[in-house]
């Protein structure tokens, strides 16, 4: 090899370098354009069937005293007479619950008993764009204690 081809060499190399990159960036740029362009999707979130929703208040099922749910022994006994408990739950394709996150809970077991009222109850599927049911996580609902 020449003593200037090797130079050479590396120029053309760090050209065709500096032109993939800027092909590679354009791509991007266009296709972050595309996404951000794209229309607003139409997936439902599952919902809790015979959901309650009071305008500005996190969804559920009853009102304060519902006793559908049993209120837990551990809070009879330390004289609690009232509790609430956040929490979100997997809904398959079929409506049925298949698992629960407790999101906030005051102790006592009210997690406990939520999670289990949760598991018992039905839902309605979320379903994706084209409106085929799909397993997804209900909204963070609420549910009240009173005794």
């Amino acid at each position: 090899m020449k003593p200037g081809q090797h130079r050479q060499l590396r120029r053309a190399r760090t050209t065709s370098l500096r032109a993939q990159l800027a092909l590679l960036f354009t791509v991007l740029g266009l296709a972050a354009l595309v996404v951000g362009c794209a229309p607003e999707s139409l997936r439902s979130p599952a919902l809790p069937l015979a959901l309650f929703e009071a305008p500005g208040e996190p969804p559920s099922w009853a009102g304060p005293g519902d006793s559908s749910c049993g209120f837990p022994a551990a809070a009879a006994v330390s004289k609690i007479d009232a509790a609430a408990v956040s929490l979100r739950v997997l809904v398959g394709v079929d409506g049925l619950p298949k698992a629960v996150q407790v999101l906030e809970e005051p102790g006592f077991g009210f997690g406990s008993a939520a999670a289990r009222c949760a598991m018992a109850r039905k839902y309605q599927p979320g379903t994706d764009d084209r409106g085929v049911p799909i397993a997804s996580w209900t909204p963070p609902i609420r549910l009240r204690f009173l005794r």
